[in-house]
């Protein structure tokens, strides 16, 4: 079973949509949807999982929405030099986060 929970997690973020999205009742919904509680370990249709990325030079935290998106919380860190290996599509959603002052010294602030 922890298998096929991994592969609900981990299929949206690469782009496929092999599950459909968990439909909640409203009363399960929370008032602020950016909110997150904290990470039980487990998968929770009502509470997002926080997922944590660590690396040499950044630091994040995130969780998947039943959309398919992933939204990155404030205060992660990444670093503010580009590699070669690093995707077109990252290096113009890094400019467009300098650009629009989201970015701080390689941190989030928004």
């Amino acid at each position: 079973m922890y298998a096929v929970e991994n592969i609900k997690l981990i299929m949206p973020t690469l782009g496929y949509k092999v599950f459909g999205p968990v439909k909640k009742s409203m009363s399960a919904q929370s008032s602020n949807p950016h909110s997150v509680a904290p990470s039980s370990g487990t998968y929770s249709a009502n509470e997002p999982t926080l997922l944590h990325l660590a690396g040499k030079k950044a630091q994040a935290k995130g969780y998947l929405k039943d959309d398919g998106s992933f939204v990155v919380l404030k205060g992660s860190t990444f670093c503010s030099e580009e590699t070669k290996s690093c995707q077109g599509f990252l290096k113009e959603r890094r400019a467009e986060l300098l650009n629009l002052k989201q970015v701080v010294n390689g941190k989030l602030i928004q």
